[in-house]
């Protein structure tokens, strides 16, 4: 079950360490409650890529941005406002279900790059695997072929260490590291995209079928004890 976190300031018990996120490292947060607004003190929202966007809520929850009545999702949302800038470390977290239909690729959320090809930041889906890439060298998690999850919420991170530290990104599912990369530095990793599935083949019917909810970036790579306490 996915936790929303009410407070601006929050402290769990984690390894008997307390785990403290504060807003001051938040860079955005789309809880995507019927909307694309920032609830960060940023007020970066996105904007549609498509008329007809779908929100939907389960019985006693929060909405989330997820299929419309066919199953099939709709373009999601963009942002040319948010940085990319990972120099001091950058973390994505968010939380995602599959709904059925048909799986092929798209950012779930990850800067993309217009104008180089092949440059991006952040989590992708490949023909149903989840890929993370920082640069232009792509990282799948072989392990798990997420066209196949089981219809629960699951909590996906990815975290790129500060440019000082030379040290290669941690990607994690469910609050466990799953897989780590190496990290290609570049100014600017383009356009923060939420959510740009398409069709493949030229085919309406075959989009990536899943639902989104509450998804963080933060200005700073969170240690292992904060992703895990995000993922509870």
């Amino acid at each position: 079950m996915k936790k929303i976190f009410l407070s601006v300031l929050v402290g769990i018990l984690a390894g008997g360490a307390l785990v403290a996120l504060d807003e001051k490292a938040l860079i955005v947060n789309f809880k995507l409650d019927n909307n694309f607004n920032d609830s960060s003190p940023n007020k970066r929202a996105l904007q549609p890529l498509s008329q007809g966007q779908s929100f939907s809520n389960d019985k006693n929850q929060d909405f989330h941005f997820g299929p419309n009545t066919d199953k099939t999702l709709k373009l999601g949302a963009v942002s040319k406002d948010i940085p990319s800038d990972t120099s001091s470390g950058i973390t994505f977290s968010g939380y995602v279900k599959k709904q059925g239909g048909h799986s092929y690729g798209g950012a779930l959320f990850a800067f993309e790059s217009q104008e180089e090809k092949n440059l991006a930041l952040g989590v992708h889906i490949s023909y149903g695997f989840l890929t993370f890439t920082a640069g232009k060298k792509t990282y799948r998690d072989s392990e798990r072929r997420f066209a196949d999850a089981d219809g629960e919420w699951h909590h996906v991170a990815m975290v790129i260490p500060p440019e000082s530290s030379g040290g290669e990104f941690s990607a994690y599912f469910d609050g466990k590291k799953i897989l780590s990369g190496t990290v290609e530095r570049f100014p600017s990793y383009g356009e923060f995209h939420l959510a740009a599935i398409g069709p493949a083949s030229g085919s309406d019917e075959q989009h990536l079928s899943f639902q989104m909810d509450d998804v963080k970036i933060f200005k700073r790579a969170l240690s292992e004890e904060e992703i895990k306490s995000l993922a509870e």
